[in-house]
């Protein structure tokens, strides 16, 4: 399978967020929306950064476009990887006030970062589904 491409350009998105902020439910948003039936990607939070899918490990440029990880270190991320792609995104879910539990402010600002907060991903009924996705 190819990376995600458009225009000709080829994309890669990392579902990078704190644990415990609703980034289960944003990383299959994701993978519903850009490879539908695909198999899960997470990035190991080693020295490696090994990308395991079904306790096997994968590279980063396998066909997979969405890797989930709980590495925040998005530069470093964007630095490890940007050779392997034209472009990265990062999506991010926020939750509360603790910093253990959000990114810093100042990466919600580049244009390659989405930053959602934990609320927005919160819905109790078929219509609020929709509306969050």
């Amino acid at each position: 399978k190819a990376p995600l491409t458009i225009n000709g350009k080829t994309y890669h998105i990392f579902q990078a967020s704190p644990p415990h902020t609703a980034s289960t439910v944003l990383n299959n948003f994701l993978i519903g929306m850009f490879e539908p039936g695909a198999e899960y990607s997470f990035m190991v939070y080693n020295q490696e950064r090994t990308i395991r899918r079904h306790d096997k490990d994968v590279a980063i440029d396998d066909g997979h476009i969405v890797t989930k990880t709980h590495i925040t270190d998005l530069m470093g991320l964007y630095k490890q990887h940007r050779n392997a792609f034209d472009e990265i995104m990062f999506v991010v879910a926020n939750r509360g006030v603790n910093p253990e539990t959000r990114i810093d402010s100042s990466l919600c600002q580049y244009n390659n970062v989405l930053c959602i907060e934990f609320e927005e991903l919160l819905y109790s009924d078929e219509h609020g589904r929709e509306s969050v996705v």
